[in-house]
């Protein structure tokens, strides 16, 4: 079988599935109840989880992640994603900024 890579924006990528213009996602998409209401899930083939990069020096002293929960501090996701979902849940007094495209 000939695969074939469509780059797609992340927002579009489950709408893009879902009307034929490719067969299958292989990417770092977080399961939910929302997404799984859409599309059948295969068993995960990795785990990654959720972590947080900071800037060494602004971020200096912070040992946990409630330290990140501050008025001052701004935190960036993917649009949609399980990374923002969390941020917004975790780090509620935190500024968020949503990327809409992914950084290359």
């Amino acid at each position: 079988m000939k695969v074939e890579f469509v780059p797609t924006k992340w927002a579009g990528v489950i709408p893009a599935l879902l009307t034929g213009k490719f067969d299958v996602i292989i990417g770092g998409m977080g399961i939910t109840a929302q997404r799984n209401l859409k599309v059948n899930f295969s068993i995960p083939y990795d785990y990654s989880g959720v972590a947080v990069v900071a800037h060494k020096q602004l971020a200096a002293g912070f040992s946990r992640l409630e330290d990140f929960d501050r008025a001052d501090v701004v935190v960036t996701a993917r649009l949609g994603s399980t990374s923002a979902a969390a941020a917004n849940k975790l780090l509620p007094k935190a500024q968020k900024r949503s990327l809409t495209t992914s950084l290359k």
